[in-house]
C-alpha cells in the first residue's frame, strides 16, 4: 500500500508511475514494467524508476489522469503490484464530447505509443490545441491491460461516450 504523490511537471501526460525505490526493489520492479494500481477503481500504467528522495516515504508519483483513473486523490492509499500487458492488437476509443475526426488514428497512436491502457481508462489527446478526452471501450486481446505499439490498430467511435465505464 502506498500514498499517492503527485508526478513530477516532465512525467505528466505519459501514462508513467514513479514508485519507492526500496518498494519497487521488494516488488521486483524494473523500468518499463507494468503496474496495477488498486484505488477505489483500478487502472494500470508504466513503472519507471523512483528517484532516490522518495527513498522510505513508501509513495507512487502519478499524475492527475492516472489519479482519476484509479479513482483516488494526492495522499490517498492505492495498492499496486506487477503485472503482464499483452502487445494491444485494436484499442477501441469513444471521445467524450461530440467529434469528427477523420484519419486522427495514426496521429492518435503516435501519442499514445509504449502507453498502457485498460478498458474504461480516459486518455486525453491535444487535437489542435484542445484538450480532448476519450475512454478505452474496447481492447483487443481481451485481457486486463495493453500496451500500444506502432501495430495496434487505433479505431475511434463515432458515438460520444455514455458515461464513464468504470475499471
Amino acid at each position: 500500500t502506498l500514498k499517492v504523490a503527485e508526478a513530477y511537471p516532465s512525467d505528466a501526460g505519459r501514462g508513467i508511475v514513479r514508485i519507492d525505490p526500496q518498494v519497487a526493489r521488494e516488488l521486483g520492479l524494473t523500468s518499463g514494467d507494468v503496474v496495477e494500481i488498486v484505488g477505489k477503481k483500478r487502472t494500470f500504467a508504466i513503472y519507471w524508476h523512483g528517484r532516490p528522495e522518495d527513498s522510505g516515504k513508501e509513495v507512487i508519483r502519478m499524475d492527475k489522469q492516472t489519479r482519476e483513473n484509479a479513482g483516488v486523490g494526492l495522499d490517498d492509499k492505492v495498492t499496486v503490484k506487477k503485472v503482464e500487458a499483452k502487445i494491444a492488437e485494436k484499442v477501441t476509443l469513444a471521445p467524450t464530447q461530440p467529434l469528427r475526426i477523420f484519419g486522427g488514428e495514426s496521429y492518435i497512436l503516435q501519442l499514445l505509443e509504449g502507453r498502457v491502457v485498460a478498458r474504461g481508462d480516459i486518455v486525453t489527446i491535444n487535437i489542435m490545441r484542445n484538450k480532448v478526452d476519450f475512454v478505452v471501450t474496447g481492447i483487443s486481446p481481451p485481457v486486463e491491460a495493453v500496451i500500444i505499439t506502432p501495430e495496434t490498430n487505433i479505431v475511434i467511435s463515432e458515438e460520444v461516450a455514455k458515461g464513464i465505464p468504470s475499471g
